[in-house]
């Protein structure tokens, strides 16, 4: 997935925090579900970070208003998670100036 954000979408990946990052041997060995709701909100990041995202809208649109409703709250996850990590990258940048100016 860092490599699409690279490759594809020609951003950096997001600095996602280790408690976030699913544990693909668990997904595979005991079919953990956190572990698959935690790599469903990353797939559903890079939706929303695509060109195609517009294409992917229309493709819920399609879905029963259940699986609607439960992208959507994936979707608010994914947003709250990414706005935690651009705050937090952004304060560090913030106080990379200020080391910088000797403040």
């Amino acid at each position: 997935m860092t490599d699409y954000y690279g490759d594809v979408l020609r951003a950096s990946a997001p600095n996602v925090p280790p408690d976030e990052m699913p544990n693909l041997s668990s997904i595979a060995k005991e079919r953990s579900i956190p572990d698959i709701v935690k790599f469903l909100r990353l797939v559903l990041a890079l939706a929303v970070k695509s060109d195609k995202k517009e294409d992917y809208v229309q493709k819920i649109y399609t879905l029963s208003p259940e699986t609607q409703k439960s992208l959507m709250y994936l979707l608010q996850q994914v947003r709250a998670i990414l706005f935690r990590i651009e705050n937090r990258s952004s304060r560090h940048h913030h106080q990379d100036i200020f080391q910088a100016m000797d403040c």
